[in-house]
C-alpha cells in the first residue's frame, strides 16, 4: 500500500477482463487519469496548458498573423493591432488575468474578430 508521498505510478499492469488484475496495489486510478489527460491537452493545445490570457493572446496572436500573411487582414490594420496586443501582453504578464482577457475582447471587438 501506499503511504503518502510515496510517487503515484501512471502506468500499471491490468487485464481487459480483470480477470488477472493484481490485487489492488493502492495506485489512484483518477489521479494517474488526471495526468495523462493534462499531458494530453498540453500536446495537443499548448494554449491549453498556459494561464488563461497569455493562451487567448497567443491563440489571439496566431490568428492574426495568418491573417496577414493570407491577406485577409490589411497590414496597416495589423499594424494597429500590435501596439494594444503588446499592452494587453503586459497587463497578462503583471497577473492581472481578468483585465487583460477584457482588454483582449474589446480589442477583439474593435477589429472585427471574437
Amino acid at each position: 500500500m501506499l503511504t503518502p508521498g510515496d510517487p503515484v505510478p501512471l502506468f500499471t499492469e491490468f487485464s481487459l477482463a480483470g480477470q488477472d488484475a493484481p490485487a489492488n496495489r493502492g495506485h489512484f486510478p483518477m489521479k494517474r487519469t488526471a495526468a495523462l489527460a493534462a499531458l494530453f491537452l498540453a500536446l495537443v493545445s499548448p494554449a491549453a496548458a498556459q494561464s488563461g490570457c497569455a493562451g487567448a493572446i497567443a491563440q489571439f496572436r496566431a490568428v492574426n498573423e495568418a491573417d496577414v500573411k493570407i491577406g485577409h487582414l490589411n497590414k496597416s490594420v495589423h499594424s494597429r493591432i500590435v501596439p494594444d496586443l503588446g499592452r494587453v501582453e503586459a497587463t497578462c504578464r503583471a497577473g492581472k488575468d481578468a483585465e487583460a482577457t477584457r482588454a483582449l475582447a474589446g480589442l477583439k471587438s474593435r477589429f472585427g474578430y471574437r
